[in-house]
């Protein structure tokens, strides 16, 4: 099979004029050096740069944030014994009131997804937040 396209090719060859033929081998010789200057280029765009300072902060803050289930759970088992439960709050997202702040010892699991919880608050003051991504978890209630 290679030696008929072999011969294929050399019966095309000497249809065409020299120059045709000259042509077609420059046009494909560019196009072979334009696509290895598109490899060299993706080559060159996966090396990165070492990270600046700001950077490595801006990748830090990035960092997973607790699901509400997490906070909920820490709160429940390990609060429960350095802190009074009572000081917690929940403001989660009601259907159809909106945002909607309620005490944890009150806050029905079952009956409200954890997903619709915007934030946890510790004697007011928050302590997580989804929409801001925002965590600053009391170390002395751990």
């Amino acid at each position: 099979m290679a030696k008929l396209q072999i011969n294929i090719n050399h019966f095309h060859r000497d249809m065409m004029d020299n120059e045709e033929y000259k042509k077609r081998q420059e046009y494909f010789a560019s196009e072979a050096a334009t696509l290895d200057e598109k490899i060299i280029k993706e080559k060159s765009k996966k090396i990165k740069s070492p990270k600046s300072e700001e950077e490595v902060l801006i990748e830090d803050r990035k960092s997973r944030l607790p699901s509400s289930e997490e906070i909920y759970n820490r709160i429940k088992w390990s609060c429960a014994i350095n802190a009074n439960i009572e000081d917690f709050s929940i403001l989660y997202e009601d259907r159809f009131i909106g945002l909607k702040e309620v005490p944890y010892i009150e806050f029905e699991l079952g009956a409200i997804p954890l997903h619709r919880v915007k934030s946890f608050k510790y004697q007011n003051n928050l302590i997580w937040d989804r929409t801001t991504r925002f965590i600053n978890f009391p170390e002395e209630l751990l």
